[in-house]
């Protein structure tokens, strides 16, 4: 913290030192080939300078230092008279944090059973499709048959395929159907999963055909943050 008597002492010695810089100048004048007189003139050049300086620095640090607790003073006021909408602001940003937690837990604790089922389905349809292709029976004109290739199993029964289910694609194909009726056209989240997803609808397994369509809601700004916006 700067006081006001700080300041006027610096501005004394910024005064004091400027009447001994005219002075050295004056000597100077007087002799302009003396390298004392010289000297002397550059000391007190300097030393004008910097108390100057040091004076105008904290004239400008008291000047912001007092501006700061008037601010403060009048946010205080400002903070205040909020007091009910603070109040409300909290209660509801609270409750709405602990939604968000809540529900993100569900959804990951829902992701993991999904990733679970999947892996345990893809080591079913390999332990099947050995079984089979152990028999000879291949995907050939049959009703039932096996192939593996590098997406993975594919096995027919009675008529009906069953394809390995990569855990990371079937989520990120959920997650990309729950955006597209959630999110904006725009949202940045969607580009990167189409790559991921394109194929998964074209599954001879009709997984993604199963699926019941989430309910499209239009992208609209929260109420609040439009108003504010206005």
């Amino acid at each position: 913290m700067f006081t006001e008597d700080q300041i006027t002492a610096a501005e004394a010695e910024a005064a004091t030192a400027e009447r001994a810089l005219e002075a050295a100048k004056a000597a100077l004048d007087a002799a302009p080939y003396s390298d004392v007189a010289a000297g002397h003139f550059a000391t007190a050049a300097q030393d004008a300078a910097r108390k100057s300086a040091n004076a105008r620095e904290l004239r400008e640090a008291l000047t912001e230092q007092a501006a700061a607790v008037q601010l403060a003073a009048t946010r205080e006021e400002r903070e205040k008279a909020a007091g009910k909408q603070i109040t409300a602001a909290g209660r509801e940003l609270e409750a709405g944090h602990k939604e968000v937690v809540r529900r993100a837990e569900a959804a990951q604790q829902a992701l993991a059973e999904l990733m679970a089922a999947a892996t345990a389905y893809s080591d079913l349809t390999e332990a099947h499709g050995g079984a089979l292709l152990a028999q000879g029976l291949d995907l050939g004109a049959g009703q039932a048959g096996a192939r593996e290739s590098y997406e993975g199993w594919e096995v027919r029964v009675k008529g009906r395929s069953y394809l390995s289910v990569d855990p990371g694609q079937v989520s990120a194909y959920v997650l990309r159907r729950v955006g597209e009726a959630r999110l904006s056209d725009m949202h940045w989240l969607l580009p990167r999963l189409w790559a991921t997803c394109v194929t998964f609808e074209d599954r001879a397994d009709g997984i993604a055909a199963s699926l019941s369509k989430p309910r499209v809601v239009a992208h609209v700004p929260l109420p609040g943050i439009a108003a504010a916006a206005s």
